[in-house]
């Protein structure tokens, strides 16, 4: 059975002046989607240039990933920059390459406790704030402010589990998620496990 899909088009006739500095199309060009069976899921499909795509993607790999931002290494090993460590002396280490699974950024994720603290924190990338917060307009959430991200590498073949997100705080607050890379489905559940999950295709 297929979803009903429904489009959406927010503040077309204004301009951000900063798309193009964030690597984003004209606002004009946006298409964004909704699933009925899934009010409040948007999917603006693929608002990116293909510099842009590029550029965050190198923000990924190459800063978000140093300190002081954590890691899933960070149980085994400290590594101030794990991109600069993957390739030394031109040459890869793959091993360390696919170790890295996630990276946490300003508020970080407790794993264990599932909570955000204020003992636990470090600057908020400028901007990745910025591109939020660009977003964040368009859909109409005008008081929106990020103050936390977790960053997740997929290798190809790998899959996250079922999950569902209990740590934040401010629930009027938009939960936005950015896909670079290869496709990759991604599945959209219900209240409970007992739903069949929707799919939605993420492709560049």
């Amino acid at each position: 059975m297929l979803n009903k899909i429904e489009l959406h088009n927010y503040k077309t006739d204004i301009e951000d002046t900063r798309t193009e500095l964030l690597g984003l199309s004209s606002v004009s060009e946006w298409n964004c989607y909704s699933i009925v069976d899934h009010p409040g899921l948007f999917l603006i499909k693929n608002p990116f240039t293909s510099l842009g795509q590029r550029y965050w993607i190198r923000k990924c790999l190459e800063e978000y990933s140093q300190k002081p931002n954590k890691t899933n290494i960070d149980v085994e090993n400290i590594i101030k920059d794990w991109w600069k460590e993957c390739y030394v002396n031109g040459k890869c280490n793959t091993k360390l390459q696919k170790k890295l699974r996630w990276t946490t950024l300003g508020y970080h994720h407790n794993w264990d406790t599932k909570v955000y603290s204020e003992e636990n924190k470090s600057p908020f990338p400028e901007d990745l704030a910025e591109l939020c917060d660009c977003i964040a307009q368009y859909l109409c959430y005008t008081q929106y402010k990020a103050e936390a991200a977790i960053v997740n590498y997929y290798h190809l073949g790998s899959t996250l589990s079922c999950h569902a997100d209990h740590s934040e705080i401010n629930l009027e607050a938009p939960l936005l998620s950015f896909s670079f890379g290869q496709s990759a489905i991604f599945l959209i559940g219900g209240p409970d496990k007992n739903i069949a999950p929707s799919a939605i295709m993420l492709e560049r």
